[in-house]
This record gives C-alpha cells, structure tokens and sequence, in this order.
C-alpha cells in the first residue's frame, strides 16, 4: 500500500491523498468503504507520468538502461497480450501473498494504465507538467525537459 493521506470532513466523508489508483479505492472497497476516484487529468492538471524511474545524471549506463528499457517493454507487451497467463506467473512468486483479492483487482485495474512503450518521451509533456508547477508555485524555476531527461 502506498502512502496515505486521511483527512476527515465529517463523519461519513473522508479525503485520501496520495494513493495509487490501482490499490487504495480497491483496497477501501474491501474494507466496506465506497470510493469516488478523482482523476486529476480531467480537472487541469496536465497529464503526467505517474512512475518514472531515475537514473543518476552524472553517471549512468545509457547500454544498461536500454536494455532495461527494452526488457520493460517485452513484459509489458506480454502481460498486456496475455493478461491470464502473466497473472499466474506473478502469484507464482509468492502465492502464499501476493494471491488474494485486492491483488486481483489491482492487476486489473493496472492493465489500461501500462505505457506500451515505457522508454519513450514526450518532451512537451514534460514541459506542460512543469511548467504547470511553476504557474502554481509548487517550483520556484522553470526546468526544460531536455535538461533533466537523459536522450538515449
């Protein structure tokens, strides 16, 4: 479960914060609760990446991350392609934790959120995202993509 934030408006309303979408409104309808999802995207917040892996700027192997890259894409095709078959081999790791309910519903509700093609980049989106940051003070300078996005 990721981080969360409960911030309480009442006695039958409740705020979370910082959840995952395809965890928390599952995890609370387990537990009895009925969710509404806010989808940032759909009130002006521009569209945004929401898990970018990192890499050290000064010292990183652009062979290595590609590789990385490429076998990301290959899993992605694949459980996408054979949802089914991938989800078995997932709770073949550790049946004994990973095979139960909430797990299911999270890997059904993260098919339709996987980049089929998670090494590209949208420089433009990068940009819209940050410059949107910026017109709301959440950072002081306007960084450009290119800047901090390594051109493999």
């Amino acid at each position: 479960m990721g981080a969360l934030v409960f911030t309480a408006f009442g006695k039958s309303r409740c705020y979370l914060g910082g959840g995952q979408r395809n965890f928390e409104t599952n995890q609370l309808a387990l537990e009895g609760y009925q969710t509404k999802t806010f989808y940032p995207e759909e009130h002006g917040v521009p569209t945004y990446d929401e898990l970018v892996l990192v890499a050290n700027a000064k010292n990183y192997d652009k062979d290595a991350i590609r590789a990385f890259n490429k076998a990301l894409e290959q899993a992605t095709t694949y459980i996408v392609n054979h949802p089914q078959a991938a989800w078995r081999e997932f709770v073949a790791y550790a049946p004994d934790t990973l095979n139960n309910e909430l797990n299911k519903r999270a890997w059904k509700d993260t098919l339709t959120r996987f980049a089929l093609r998670p090494a590209a980049v949208d420089w433009q989106r990068y940009d819209d995202y940050a410059q949107f940051l910026y017109a709301h003070r959440v950072i002081a300078t306007l960084p450009k993509a290119r800047d901090y996005v390594p051109n493999l």
